[in-house]
């Protein structure tokens, strides 16, 4: 048979047919939810009508013994009586049962042939059924009273157990096609906002479900997309803005290399034109050398590098290393400084305290000050705390805010001085550090850099 069916050829718009529907139902989970409750439901009506039927028949057997016996004793009795035979049958199957004469070869007969003979009464179980036949033997005839073929007492059971476990199967995988729609919706609206995401589209969000398995699904899913979007945006932001830093001391270089081409400068010029070209060239690697820095810590988990130094002379050292910085502008400063030996990249390290005290002698007005306090335990167990304080121009709320965004310089007419990438290096090397950096300034008020590690 397997072979026949094998050998019949599916003509080929049908064999494309039933791959499309074959991986569109392999793929449906939808259908497959119904599929499997249907099957489930099936089994378990199917083993709760035969259990039904058990029950039922175990609770009826001897009350269908009983009847079956009062129906042989009375064919027995009317047979003495000599009534007609077919009267007789007539009379007896009624209702629930029905009594038939079988011939003395039949096998039940012939298996209790002794029994019967002696004018017994003999009870023949029907197997695998729980029902019995009552057989009997009259004048010389051998009879047997069933509850089969014509029992419509039994048959409106059975109906209507079979019916009554159709209906909840057919029920059941209605409302589980149903609520199955409903639940899957998420699923569906998340596979929707797969693919948008896919092309491009980060702002797209799921509505979140009550369903407490699906609502962690879905609000980590928004918290992704959100998380991607941000991402990109900073991307964008962060070409943006390298592309704007890069431009502006390449124009100004070129513009600046096209007058020293000229002839008709001076000497005097042209050693200003040079000095700025000198100067935007220095500051484009500046930029180069802190966005390869960014990059290479942003990757970074861990800051390595470390050996143990003096803090405070490190924080001397860098005070002397910008001495050109604030001897040119008259600023002094006020040091109360604890010896403190840490642990930590001492290269990295210095790079925040440059950063961070070149910031307070470039905002500060000239001839002011700057103070700088560091406080800690002689081995640093207790943490160690710098504080570098300028009385300059300050930051406003909204400055303040993005004291930390990479390429952001508040004030623009000072554009020039920096690239907006110091304080973002400077944050993520004490992060690396196991620290923390805090900016406190208010405009006009000066401004206070707080580290902690």
């Amino acid at each position: 048979m397997l072979n026949i069916l094998k050998s019949i050829k599916i003509p080929q718009f049908m064999r494309v047919n039933y791959n499309r529907v074959k991986r569109r139902v392999n793929g449906n989970l939808r259908f497959r939810m119904v599929f499997i409750v249907f099957i489930a439901m099936l089994m378990a009506g199917v083993m709760s009508a035969l259990l039904t039927i058990y029950i039922v028949s175990q609770r009826m057997g001897a009350m269908i013994r009983q009847g079956q016996e009062r129906v042989a004793l009375a064919v027995i009795s009317m047979s003495a009586e000599d009534y007609d035979e077919n009267a007789i049958l007539d009379m007896a199957s009624f209702g629930m049962y029905s009594v038939r004469r079988l011939e003395p070869t039949a096998p039940q007969i012939l298996k209790h042939i002794d029994e019967l003979d002696s004018g017994r009464i003999v009870l023949n179980s029907l197997k695998p059924l729980p029902f019995v036949d009552t057989l009997f033997k009259a004048q010389d005839n051998y009879f047997v009273v069933s509850i089969f073929p014509n029992s419509a007492l039994l048959f409106g059971i059975v109906t209507a157990v079979f019916f009554s476990v159709a209906l909840l199967i057919t029920s059941a995988t209605m409302l589980t096609s149903m609520f199955s729609k409903r639940f899957l919706r998420p699923i569906r609206q998340l596979a929707e906002a797969t693919g948008m995401v896919a092309n491009g589209d980060f702002s797209v969000r799921v509505k979140t479900p009550h369903n407490r398995e699906l609502e962690q699904l879905i609000r980590g899913f928004n918290r992704m997309v959100a998380d991607l979007d941000v991402t990109i945006n900073m991307q964008k932001d962060f070409i943006d803005n390298v592309s704007h830093e890069i431009k502006t001391p390449l124009s100004s270089i070129s513009g600046f290399a096209e007058m020293l081409a000229g002839d008709e400068i001076t000497e005097e010029q042209r050693r200003e034109y040079a000095g700025i070209i000198r100067s935007e060239s220095g500051r484009l690697a500046a930029l180069s050398s802190n966005i390869l820095r960014m990059s290479k810590l942003e990757r970074a988990d861990e800051i390595g590098g470390e050996t143990e130094f003096s803090l405070s002379e490190q924080l001397r050292r860098v005070i002397l290393a910008l001495e050109p910085q604030w001897s040119a502008r008259d600023i002094e400063f006020e040091l109360t400084l604890d010896e403190v030996t840490v642990t930590a990249n001492e290269e990295l390290l210095s790079q925040v305290w440059i950063n961070l005290i070149d910031n307070a002698i470039k905002y500060s007005d000239p001839g002011g000050f700057v103070e700088i306090l560091l406080s800690g335990g002689q081995d640093a167990s207790a943490g160690v705390t710098v504080e570098i304080i300028d009385n300059g121009r300050g930051m406003d709320a909204g400055e303040l805010s993005h004291a930390f965004d990479k390429f952001y310089q508040g004030d623009r007419s000072h554009g020039s001085q920096g690239n907006g990438l110091g304080l973002a290096l400077c944050k993520r090397i004490i992060e690396l550090s196991g620290g923390s950096i805090e900016i406190m300034s208010a405009k006009d008020e000066g401004t206070r850099a707080v580290v902690r590690i």
